[in-house]
C-alpha cells in the first residue's frame, strides 16, 4: 500500500487487491514518529488520480493520529480517481483522526467516485468529517457503501459524508454511525448543497448537536433527498429534523421516512423537517407516536403506524396511491428496495 504513495506516476496508477492487508504499524506507510500513524495516500499537491479496487478484500487495522492535518483518511485526495470493492477498518482502541477533511476511507473526494465500500471504526476532526469521506465535491458519488462506528467534531460532520457539494451524490448508502458535533450534523450528512442528492439510502444511528441537526442531513441547501429513511434518535438545540435539520433554497425533500422514535430540540423541532426557508417538504412519512420534544416549526409529514412502516405497500405504491413510489425486489441499482414485511424496515438489496 505505501508503494502508491511514491511520486505522480504511482498515484496515478491502477490497484487490484488479491488478499486482506493488516496494516502493521512496524512496516511502511506508518509514520517514523510512531504517534501519528498512517501516512495518508495523496495529498494537497499529489493527489491520488488512479483507481484502486478492493476486489472485496479488507484493510485492517488502519489507524491515524494527525490532529493538525488536513485531508486525513487512507487516501488523503482522491481526484478523478475510483475507489471500489473495499473494506477499511481501524485497529482495536484506536481512530482515524484529523482537523478538517477526515474521512475513514477519503479525506476529499474530488471529481470521484467510491462504490461498494465499507468502513468499520471510529472518525474525529474539526470540520468536514464522515464515515466514508470529509468532503464530496464536484460531480463525485457515493454509492452501495455503508459505515459504522461513531463520527465526531465541531461542523459539517455526517454518518457518511461531512459536506457534499456541487452536484455530487449519495446513493444506495446507509450508516450505523453514531454522529455528534456542533453545528449542521446529519446521520448520513451533514451538508448536501448545490444541486447535490442523498437518494435511496438509510441510517439507523443516535445523530446529536447543537444547531441543523437532523437524521439524514443537518442542512439542505438547493439539492435533495429522496426516498430515503431514518430511524434513529436525532437531538439538538436549534433547526432539527428527522430527516433534515434546515432546509433552504430551492431544496426538495420529498418521499422520505422520519421512522426515528424522537426528535429533540428547543426551537424549530418537527418529525421530518426543524425550519423550512425555501424549497419543497412534501410526500414524507413520520412515526406517529414519535416523541417531538421543542418549538414546533418546519414540517411534521403524514402519520404513519409503527406496522404500516414496516409494511411494503407504503413504500412501493404509487405516491397517489397513499405510497412513497419506491422501487423494489429489482436486486439492482435501479430498484433497490426489499423488506421483511411486518418484521423490519426497508433494507438495500445489496445489505
Amino acid at each position: 500500500m505505501a508503494d502508491i504513495n511514491t511520486d505522480i506516476s504511482t498515484l496515478a496508477g491502477k490497484y487490484i487487491l488479491l488478499n486482506d492487508i493488516d496494516l502493521n504499524e512496524t512496516q511502511a506507510g506508518f509514520d517514523a514518529d510512531t504517534i501519528s500513524g498512517w501516512i495518508p495516500i495523496g495529498d494537497y499537491s499529489n493527489r491520488f488520480t488512479g483507481i484502486f479496487n478492493g476486489n472485496g478484500n479488507a484493510i485492517t487495522n488502519l489507524w491515524i493520529n494527525r490532529t493538525s492535518a488536513n485531508y486525513v483518511g487512507l487516501f488523503g485526495i482522491i481526484e478523478n480517481a475510483q475507489i471500489k470493492n473495499l473494506t477499511v477498518e481501524t485497529a482495536e482502541g484506536k481512530e482515524v483522526k484529523g482537523q478538517y477533511h477526515v474521512g475513514g476511507i477519503a479525506g476529499l473526494v474530488y471529481t470521484s467516485s467510491v462504490t461498494n465500500s465499507y468502513f468499520a471504526g471510529n472518525v474525529n476532526g474539526v470540520g468536514y468529517v464522515g464515515g466514508i469521506a470529509g468532503y464530496v465535491k464536484y460531480s463525485s458519488s457515493i454509492t452501495n457503501s455503508h459505515s459504522t462506528g461513531n463520527v465526531s467534531g465541531v461542523q459539517y460532520i455526517g454518518g457518511i459524508v461531512g459536506w457534499v457539494y456541487s452536484s455530487s451524490s449519495i446513493t444506495n448508502s446507509y450508516s450505523t454511525s453514531n454522529v455528534s458535533g456542533d453545528y449542521r450534523i446529519g446521520g448520513i450528512a451533514g451538508v448536501v448543497e448545490s444541486s447535490s442528492s442523498v437518494t435511496n439510502s438509510h441510517s439507523a444511528s443516535n445523530v446529536s448537536g447543537n444547531e441543523r441537526v437532523g437524521g439524514i442531513a443537518g442542512l439542505v441547501w438547493s439539492s435533495s433527498v429522496t426516498n430515503s429513511y431514518f430511524a434513529g434518535n436525532v437531538s439538538g438545540n436549534d433547526y432539527v429534523g428527522g430527516i433534515a435539520g434546515y432546509v433552504r433554497d430551492y431544496s426538495s425533500i420529498t418521499n422520505n421516512a422520519a421512522i426515528n422514535p424522537s426528535v429533540t430540540g428547543s426551537i424549530n423541532v418537527n418529525r421530518v423537517t426543524g425550519y423550512i426557508q425555501g424549497g419543497t417538504v412534501t410526500d414524507n412519512f413520520a412515526l406517529d407516536d414519535m416523541s417531538v420534544i421543542g418549538s414546533a416549526s418546519g414540517d411534521a409529514g403524514i402519520s404513519k403506524t409503527e406496522l404500516e412502516l414496516k409494511t411494503k405497500a407504503t413504500y412501493s405504491n404509487a405516491t397517489d396511491a397513499g405510497g412513497l413510489g419506491w422501487l423494489f425486489d429489482g436486486n439492482n441499482d435501479t430498484n433497490p428496495w426489499k423488506i421483511d414485511a411486518g418484521n423490519g424496515y426497508p433494507y438495500l438489496y445489496w445489505e
